[in-house]
């Protein structure tokens, strides 16, 4: 009997650090995805005010810059070498978010 009563808090344990185990990939995972909505976002913003200069476009090809953790590619997360900022179509708080949500990256401010 007491060797049942050991299995059954044996089982409890395991159960509960499951549990919680699935609780912090939840709360990682739902971290990962709000990053991933605000730089679509932010990349969304970009190209709606048109920030690129002299007929270069808002964001620079990909180079040699930090590659994004691999759940954030699945998610769809991309990332670039620079941005070129343009102050005459941004306001201060548009700059830090921007800075914000691509904190890996090179920025260029502007103003053409």
């Amino acid at each position: 009997m007491h060797s049942t009563k050991h299995l059954t808090r044996s089982r409890r344990h395991v159960v509960t650090v499951l549990i919680f185990a699935f609780l912090a990939i939840g709360m990682w995972l739902s971290v990962q995805v709000r990053i991933v909505r605000e730089r679509k976002l932010v990349r969304q913003l970009l190209e709606e005010r048109n920030t690129g200069v002299d007929g270069l476009p808002s964001f620079m090809p990909a180079g040699s810059q930090k590659t994004l953790p691999w759940i954030r590619r699945i998610l769809g997360d991309t990332t670039t070498a620079g941005v070129y900022l343009n102050e005459d179509v941004l306001t201060v708080d548009d700059i830090s978010r921007i800075k914000q949500a691509y904190p890996e990256i090179r920025f260029e401010i502007v103003s053409p």
